[in-house]
């Protein structure tokens, strides 16, 4: 927040913790069944006293009058954590479950592919659902249509509190919170499995061990690599972001030999003077992005 002085904020007491929650997941249903209720309050009380995964759980849980689907809700969080002894992981864990209330595959997707871009980025919308068109993440139809598709997702991925909205000077932005993005990267250590190093001060790629088969994205953007100095063997790779470094060679001539499945390759910004030869063998390629080279 830009203080002059860092203030420890402590976590709820219960009462105030169980306060946040029924706003959050609707006082009225909460209320309206004794059962529901109590289920409801061991559901908070998992929430460890944490503002944010309490607002996250509540509006994953809202307008659910299933108590099924609440004791699912509550052994969920109750398997995911052993306890609060570190609160990145906590929270984490208990974030899952706003990630696994959005029912459908396309709004899971749609939500990871927000973690390839540098932490505490703003993310240009309009960019955003290009990239979700190109990935074919919102299915068939006219780009009018997938558009749409688009900003009702986006509005969704807010409302269920994983996206942050800022606007500046008209242009619409969103932005994933830190402990949001840390948990969409835990996701996709195992499936979807990407390589998500944006922003960090990366001056060569990952070594090749770290460039699996099943490697489905790969984002390096805005990092300072100047040289690429092998093939890497991924045949599953969709999406391949490599915008704003600073190569000092022209890429590889057989970079490309085994990504056969690239449907996206973002070389914007990367002092790039020529396109290598295997690109032309990439006959799954959607978009091909090469501004300011």
């Amino acid at each position: 927040m830009e203080i002059d002085k860092d203030v420890e904020v402590k976590v709820l007491e219960d009462d105030e913790a169980w306060n946040l929650f029924k706003d959050k997941v609707g006082e009225e249903l909460v209320l309206s069944d004794p059962d529901l209720q109590s289920i409801a309050m061991e559901v908070a009380k998992e929430c460890g006293g944490l503002p944010l995964a309490i607002i996250a759980i509540g509006r994953a849980l809202r307008n659910t009058t299933s108590i099924r689907e609440w004791q699912n809700a509550l052994e969920e969080l109750r398997t995911s954590s052993d306890g609060i002894y570190n609160i990145d992981e906590a929270v984490c864990s208990r974030l899952k479950l706003s990630y696994s209330k959005l029912k459908d595959d396309t709004r899971q997707s749609c939500f990871l592919f927000c973690a390839l871009y540098p932490k505490g980025h703003l993310i240009d919308e309009n960019e955003l659902i290009n990239y979700w068109v190109w990935e074919d993440l919102l299915g068939g139809g006219s780009m009018a249509e997938m558009k749409r598709k688009g900003q009702k997702i986006i509005r969704q991925l807010i409302s269920a509190c994983l996206l942050e909205l800022k606007i500046e000077n008209g242009v619409r932005y969103v932005k994933l919170h830190d402990l949001i993005g840390d948990m969409a990267l835990t996701i996709m250590s195992t499936k979807p499995r990407c390589i998500a190093k944006a922003g960090m001060g990366q001056v060569k790629l990952p070594p090749p061990q770290e460039w699996k088969e099943d490697v489905q994205w790969a984002s390096l953007m805005r990092n300072d690599v100047k040289y690429i100095g092998f093939s890497p063997m991924c045949p599953r790779l969709t999406s391949l972001l490599l915008q704003c470094n600073s190569f000092e060679q022209n890429i590889l001539d057989d970079f490309f030999d085994n990504m056969q499945g690239l449907k996206v390759l973002d070389l914007s910004y990367t002092g790039i003077s020529a396109l290598p030869m295997s690109l032309s063998d990439l006959k799954n390629l959607r978009a091909l992005i090469c501004s300011q080279c």
